[in-house]
């Protein structure tokens, strides 16, 4: 069979491309003897698809939504002039631009976003064969450009809650609105100020990441945490300082400035003050996580 021992090899490929990169590679066959290899073409595919169930209280008890969508198509010829290959080892460079406004890969139990490359036979030969060599798509989304340098600054957020008429416990927080994917050292400065010295057991400092899809019947939300850390042994003093840093795991970047999109991803950071004798409180921070590593602001 022609396609058998096809493969697809991409050039500076290191595990994802970013969208709007230019793709080159080439298409190897190893063949076991001379052949002709007639009418091959390339595709290039993305598709983005979510599908989920919701129980009812009638018949059928169980609707379902789901939607799919092609998200990039690009189709080039790689036998151009007479449709015929004659050779026994044949290298066949193709290229390729990705557009800027494609969504990242991503796959969970309720959608995915993947792409491929397809090698496959047209109708002029007399039997069809198709290969599928997939690969991965980050949105390039860096927040060090100009039009998100407000991403870049530290931000104060404020929490408070009272204890009697007068006494209240506040818990401030300064960090930045905009990280990068798999970045490190992200600084963080806890203010609190304890006016009735109330005893605190721990702080929590989580990552969510919120996933919300939509499909032309209906919308699903839900959320998956990505990163914790605790903060504990508060000397319950009536004002403490604390310097602390976060490193951020390898995540999908955040969807933004995207045409509509299937799956749409954003992160926050969920603070939990947990009391040791009261009601714990909590607050919801948003954060920005791009495809780069951001340069902050002092």
């Amino acid at each position: 069979m022609v396609l058998e021992n096809c493969q697809v090899v991409f050039n500076n490929y290191k595990g994802y491309f970013y969208s709007g990169d230019i793709v080159t590679g080439s298409v190897i066959f190893g063949l076991k003897h001379n052949s002709v290899v007639k009418g091959l073409v390339l595709n290039v595919k993305g598709t983005s698809k979510a599908r989920w169930t919701r129980p009812m209280p009638t018949i059928p008890h169980i609707k379902f939504y789901s939607e799919k969508n092609e998200v990039l198509r690009i189709d080039i010829s790689i036998d151009t002039k007479e449709n015929t290959l004659v050779s026994k080892n044949l290298s066949i460079p193709f290229h390729f631009i990705l557009p800027r406004n494609i969504p990242s890969s991503f796959q969970d139990s309720v959608a995915k976003t993947h792409y491929r490359v397809i090698i496959k036979t047209t109708k002029i030969c007399k039997r069809k064969q198709k290969r599928v060599f997939p690969f991965v798509v980050v949105a390039h989304l860096n927040l060090n450009n100009f039009e998100y340098t407000f991403y870049n600054e530290k931000y104060l957020y404020e929490l408070t809650k009272s204890f009697g008429k007068f006494k209240q416990y506040q818990f401030r927080i300064k960090t930045y609105k905009g990280i990068g994917s798999n970045q490190r050292n992200i600084p963080f400065v806890a203010y609190i100020t304890n006016e009735k010295k109330i005893k605190v057991s721990k702080i929590v400092i989580s990552l969510l990441q919120k996933l919300e899809y939509t499909v032309m019947s209906g919308y699903y939300n839900t959320e998956k945490k990505i990163h914790e850390i605790f903060l504990k042994d508060f000397r319950n003093n009536l004002e403490e300082t604390y310097t602390f840093l976060i490193d951020i795991p390898p995540v999908v970047p955040s969807t933004i400035n995207l045409d509509r999109t299937l799956i749409n991803i954003s992160y926050v950071y969920k603070i939990t003050v947990c009391f040791r004798f009261h009601f714990s409180m909590n607050m919801e921070i948003p954060v920005v996580i791009g495809s780069t590593p951001v340069i902050f602001t002092k």
